[in-house]
């Protein structure tokens, strides 16, 4: 059926919402800072709120850009940019200097609890969903 409307592709759908992220400075800048404190904390981070305000989008920007452990001289030198500037070289690291022998990329996984179980997908299993997490944490990138 042809109803005269362009094809094309939404910009908030799927990975291509990622380019056109916007609005998450702040949050972006306390990822970061979480995973690169000088204490660093064993804990696992859970974010939830009510649907469709952008959390799915969140934490695959995150876990794209932002899972990196930096060395101590270039995050002294990241940590101290305001929140804007900051989540603008995280987003376009190759264009701004930060390069692969600046950090060690943190493994990641997301989970999420609302997908629909199926097999042994099954996010909100206790047992199927760390078994998730385990095969998104040791699948190849």
């Amino acid at each position: 059926m042809n109803t005269g409307m362009s094809e094309e592709l939404s910009i908030t759908e799927g990975n291509h919402a990622l380019q056109n992220f916007t609005d998450r400075d702040e949050f972006i800048r306390r990822f970061a800072e979480y995973l690169n404190d000088e204490q660093t904390r064993e804990k696992i981070l859970f974010f939830q709120g009510e649907g469709g305000k952008g959390k799915s989008l969140l934490l695959k920007f995150l876990q794209k850009t932002c899972c990196k452990r930096f060395f101590s001289e270039k995050w002294e030198n990241l940590k101290n940019m305001q929140p804007k500037e900051f989540a603008e070289k995280m987003k376009n690291d190759s264009e701004t200097g930060i390069r692969q022998n600046d950090y060690t990329a943190i493994p990641a996984s997301l989970l999420d609890f609302g997908q629909q179980p199926r097999g042994e997908a099954q996010p909100q299993d206790p047992f199927y969903g760390l078994l998730m997490l385990r095969w998104n944490i040791g699948a190849p990138k």
